[in-house]
C-alpha cells in the first residue's frame, strides 16, 4: 500500500474523536514491543491481573517515563485533592460542584493545548488534549466518588458527570478544532474491511447501504472506560509515528492500543499499518518473521495470507536455491511456522518448505534426506499434487536402491499402507503387482504354500483394481512357472495345472509356461 494512502486513512482518526464499538471478533495480540521497562512492567501487571493502574499505564506512552515520575505526578494529584477536596465537597449543588472542580483543575494543571502531548507532558508542563485532559478528570472524579461516563464522539472526547441525573459535561479542549471528515471512498473501504473480517455479511450492505453501516459501526453510542482512553493515547502515538513515516513503530503502538481498547477501528488501522510495513521491510532480518506471522494471525484477509506465503517463497529462492544456505533457510522456516496460527497458511508454507528441501536433497543425491522431507510434507498436506508426485518419484528411487530380501518386502508393504497415494501412479502400481508376486515366490521357494496362496489372492484383487498396470509378460511367466514348481514338488498336480493355466491367461503367448505345461502336466498324466 502506498504511504500517502495509509497516512490518509490514519489522519481521518488523528484527533481520536471517531468512536468505534468493541470488536465482536477480537484478535489476540502476541509479543507486543515495549519501549521501556516501566511500560513493560505496567502492561504485564495489567494483562496478568487486570489491575488498571490508569496513571501508570498512561505515562508509559512516553518512553522516558519511569516510576519516579509516576510517584511525582501521583503526588501532584494528591496535593490538588488535598487543597480542594473540602471546598468541592462542601458544595452540595452538583452543577456548582462540577464547575468549581473544573475551574480549580484548569487553574492548577491546564496551561497549553497540544494535540500530540503525552500524559507526562500534562503533569510536567501543563500541555493537554482532549484525551489526556479526560483521563485526568476521570482520576479526580474517581477520587471524589463522583459518578461519570466517558463519551467519544466524532469530533471530541469528554466526560459527563452525574450521568443518571444531570449529565454535566466536563470539556477539556476547544470543541471547535478542525477535523478530517471521512469521504465516500474511505467509508466503502471500511465497510469492505468489516466484510473481510466477517463482522458483517454482504447481504447487510444490500439491505442497509454503505452509509448506514459505516455510521453504525464507526460511530458507536457506547460509553468508553478510562482504560480505553489510555488505548486512545497509544493510538494517537501510533498516528504520530505514521505521519513521521515510521510505520514499524506506528504498528507497535497500535498493537498496545488494541490491547487496551479492542475496537474494530483500531484493528483496522493496525492491519493497514502492518500490511504497509510488511510490503516494504527492507533488507532481511529474523525480526521480519514476527511481522509476517502477525499478518496472518491478526487478519482473516486471504490476500494478506498469500503475501506471507509468497514472501516465504522469496526466502526459499534466495537462501535455499541461490545461496545454498540450508541452515539459515531452516531457521527461517522453523521460526515462522512456530508463530503462524492459521492452519491453511501453515500448510501452504510447509508444502513449499518440504517440497523444496526434498528437491534440493535429490539434486545433491541425498535420497534418504529427500525421502525424509517429502514424506513429512505429505503427512502435513496429503492432498497436494506436487508433494504426491515428488514422493512417488522418490519412492521408485528408494525401491531401486533397496537390497532384495524379505525385509525389503515387509518394508515395501508398510510404505504402501502408510502412504496410500503411492498406489496412484502406474509405474508404482507395477511395483505393487510385482511385490505381491515376489513375496508369493519367496514363500513358494520355501514350500510355505499357504502363505504364498494368500499373496496370489491379493495379486488377483490388485489386478481387478488396476487392470492397466501392464506387468511384463516374461516376468509373469517366470513367476507362475515357479509357483507351479512349488505345487509340483508337493505332488499337487491339479493346483500345478491351474496355476500354469492362470499364468497363460495373464501371459497368453508365454512359451515358457506352455513348455512347463507339457513337461509337468502332460508327463504326469501319462
Amino acid at each position: 500500500m502506498k504511504r500517502n494512502k495509509l497516512v490518509f486513512v490514519i489522519l481521518l482518526c488523528i484527533y481520536l474523536t471517531a468512536q468505534a464499538n468493541s470488536a465482536k471478533d477480537t484478535i489476540k495480540i502476541t509479543n507486543p514491543t515495549y519501549y521501556s521497562e516501566f511500560e513493560k512492567k505496567n502492561f504485564e501487571t495489567y494483562l496478568q491481573s487486570n489491575n488498571t493502574e490508569i496513571l501508570a499505564l498512561s505515562l508509559g506512552v512516553d518512553s522516558t517515563s519511569n516510576q519516579t515520575n509516576e510517584k511525582e505526578y501521583r503526588e501532584s494529584i494528591k496535593n490538588y485533592l488535598g487543597s480542594n477536596r473540602s471546598i468541592i465537597n462542601k458544595t452540595t449543588n452538583e452543577k456548582s460542584k462540577i464547575n468549581k472542580l473544573f475551574k480549580t483543575a484548569n487553574h492548577s494543571f491546564f496551561i497549553q493545548y497540544d494535540m500530540n502531548a503525552y500524559c507526562s507532558k500534562f503533569y510536567s508542563e501543563g500541555k493537554f488534549n482532549c484525551v489526556t485532559g479526560s483521563l485526568f478528570f476521570s482520576l479526580i472524579l474517581d477520587s471524589l466518588n463522583i459518578p461519570y461516563t466517558i463519551k467519544e464522539k466524532p469530533t471530541h472526547v469528554f466526560l459527563l458527570a452525574y450521568p443518571s441525573t444531570f449529565s454535566l459535561p466536563i470539556e477539556s479542549t476547544d470543541p471547535n478544532m478542525k477535523i478530517f471528515i471521512p469521504d465516500e471512498g474511505f467509508k466503502k473501504k471500511y465497510v469492505d474491511f468489516l466484510v473481510d473480517s466477517k463482522v458483517i455479511l454482504k447481504s447487510e450492505i444490500a439491505s442497509k447501504g454503505v452509509e448506514a453501516i459505516f455510521n453504525e459501526k464507526y460511530y458507536s453510542n457506547n460509553d468508553i472506560k478510562p482504560i480505553e482512553l489510555v488505548g486512545l493515547l497509544y493510538f494517537n502515538s501510533g498516528v504520530k509515528y505514521l505521519v513521521d513515516n515510521n510505520i514499524k513503530c506506528a504498528f507497535q503502538q497500535f498493537e498496545k492500543a488494541y490491547l487496551l481498547y479492542p475496537s474494530e477501528r483500531i484493528r483496522y488501522v493496525l492491519e493497514l499499518s502492518l500490511l504497509a510495513f510488511v510490503a516494504d521491510m527492507g533488507p532481511f532480518n529474523l525480526d521480519h518473521l514476527n511481522f509476517l506471522a502477525k499478518l496472518t494471525n491478526y487478519s482473516k484477509n486471504k490476500t494478506y495470507h498469500e503475501i506471507v506465503t509468497d514472501q516465504f517463497k522469496n526466502y526459499t529462492q534466495k537462501y535455499l536455491i541461490n545461496e545454498n544456505n540450508e541452515t539459515k533457510y531452516d531457521q527461517i522456516y522453523n521460526q515462522l511456522i512456530s508463530q503462524v496460527k492459521d492452519s491453511t497458511v501453515k500448510a501452504d508454507i510447509s508444502t513449499v518448505y518440504f517440497h523444496e528441501r526434498s528437491r534440493v536433497c535429490s539434486i545433491k543425491e541425498d535420497h534418504e534426506g529427500s525421502w525424509k522431507f517429502i514424506t513429512q510434507g505429505y503427512k502435513l498436506n496429503p492432498k497436494n499434487i506436487d508433494l504426491i508426485a515428488r514422493m512417488q518419484s522418490n519412492f521408485i528411487l528408494k525401491l531401486e536402491s533397496m537390497p532384495y530380501d524379505y525385509n525389503y518386502l515387509v518394508h515395501y508393504d508398510s510404505l504402501l499402507n502408510e502412504f496410500p497415494d503411492l498406489r496412484k501412479r502406474i509405474d508404482i502400481q507395477r511395483y505393487e503387482g510385482a511385490y505381491y508376486l515376489n513375496k508369493a515366490e519367496w514363500f513358494f521357494f520355501r514350500d510355505n504354500i499357504k502363505a504364498g496362496e494368500l499373496l496370489l489372492k491379493k495379486f488377483d484383487i490388485f489386478l481387478n483394481k488396476n487392470p492397466n498396470c501392464n506387468l511384463n509378460s516374461d516376468y509373469i511367466s517366470n513367476k507362475y512357472c515357479n509357483f507351479a514348481s512349488g505345487y509340483y514338488r508337493k505332488k499337487e498336480i491339479n493346483k500345478c495345472k491351474l496355476t500354469i493355466e492362470r499364468g497363460l491367461v495373464l501371459a497368453p503367448n508365454s512359451e515358457q509356461l506352455k513348455r512347463k505345461y507339457k513337461i509337468d502336466i502332460t508327463h504326469e498324466i501319462k
